[in-house]
């Protein structure tokens, strides 16, 4: 019989393909060698046979790496076991299962370490990264009050923990870390700005108009910005502040030569405190039985302060006005801290209130002088604190 080779042309045929059952000429029957595979199933045949090779040899892969992954997290975690406090050994385990995106392995291993050890840095920020990348923010926050623990000193560390507080709209705790974060490098160039942001979204008019002109003073390059001016003319009109009359400056009295600054001031209009001047302080601080008589209301949960002594865990609040030596602030934050500080004091004078004023100090004569610090003319019609 002749057929129509897709092939060969027009060829006698006396076989068919074993597979679909079509006319297989001579010519192609020859060239098989007696398979018997017509030209679309030899096709398909190649097809099939790469395909299995390329699963075949993917499982392979997928075992092999497979095996890898275990015997090698198998090998370090034994080694980590064998040596519970052996930080390089630990870090090199969390480190491997971080690689291989096993986080909760990770975060457990880093976890068990922290807790039964000691603190490690590299640890730590491990910990740190994974929290915030898989928005354990409030567990971030823990890792970075840890951080502080450790090194108190460390702008980052405050800078991080008030980005995290900043993206749960946690104003108060973002600004306070912040500001502490200023403390220690007070010509960082950015942070001021989210300090004035927080505040002012948060209807904080005031506060945010008392920051901008901080960041001015250390600027003061900015003074001839538009956009600034235009900031702190919107803060103050929307805020409705009271400031301090420019021409005011209080005098502070000290014994000539001494170290301590001790003043009485009067908070809230009528209650009489006795106060440490500490520009070291980032906010008043005020005793626990000075904020009972103040009624003062602790806002939010407990946060950390850097003190001349160290960290300490106080909660913020804020006074209506705090006067010293003739001149009054509004609308001061402070810090209520359980920190005992004897000689009949209630609290510390600090950053919070002092930042509002240039400080001449004569330590020979023993005064310190405070006057206005920002030096702008007030908006029309500005209302005025007493002096």
């Amino acid at each position: 019989m002749i057929m129509d080779c897709s092939q060969h042309g027009p060829q006698p045929h006396n076989s068919v393909c074993t597979r679909c059952l079509t006319p297989v000429c001579d010519e192609c029957d020859k060239q098989q060698a007696g398979r018997l595979h017509c030209a679309h199933c030899r096709k398909s045949r190649r097809i099939t046979t790469l395909l299995l090779a390329t699963l075949t040899s993917s499982i392979l892969c997928a075992v092999l790496i497979y095996t890898v992954y275990f015997n090698e997290t198998a090998t370090l975690t034994r080694a980590a076991e064998n040596a519970p406090c052996n930080a390089a050994l630990h870090y090199q385990l969390i480190r491997h299962l971080q690689r291989e995106r096993d986080d909760t392995a990770a975060l457990k291993v880093a976890a068990n370490y922290l807790q039964a050890c000691h603190e490690v840095l590299d640890i730590r920020l491990i910990s740190l990264h994974i929290h915030k990348q898989n928005g354990q923010l409030n567990k971030a926050i823990l890792d970075t009050e840890a951080l502080i623990k450790a090194d108190p000193y460390n702008k980052d560390y405050w800078i991080w923990k008030g980005q995290l507080h900043e993206s749960l709209r946690e104003t108060e705790q973002a600004v306070l870390n912040y500001r502490q974060a200023l403390k220690l490098a007070p010509r960082l160039s950015k942070i001021p700005m989210n300090v004035v942001t927080l505040l002012s979204s948060a209807a904080q008019y005031c506060e945010a108009y008392i920051e901008l002109n901080r960041y001015m003073s250390e600027f003061p390059e900015l003074r001839t910005n538009a956009k600034i001016n235009f900031m702190l003319d919107d803060f103050f009109q929307k805020g409705d502040c009271v400031i301090e009359k420019q021409r005011v400056a209080g005098i502070i009295k000290f014994p000539p030569g001494g170290n301590t600054i001790k003043v009485t001031s009067t908070v809230n209009h009528e209650h009489s405190a006795n106060f440490v001047v500490d520009t070291g302080a980032a906010m008043v601080t005020v005793t626990p039985e000075l904020a009972r008589r103040l009624g003062l209301e602790k806002q939010g949960r407990p946060v950390q302060f850097l003190t001349a002594n160290g960290l300490t865990t106080g909660y913020l609040a804020k006074v209506s006005t705090i006067t010293v030596a003739g001149i009054t602030a509004h609308d001061v934050e402070v810090a209520i801290l359980n920190q005992p500080l004897g000689n009949n004091l209630d609290g510390l004078l600090g950053m919070s209130f002092l930042a509002r004023f240039n400080l001449n100090l004569d330590s020979a004569a023993g005064q310190l002088t405070l006057t206005d610090k920002f030096n702008i003319p007030a908006p029309e019609n500005a209302s005025f604190g007493s002096s």
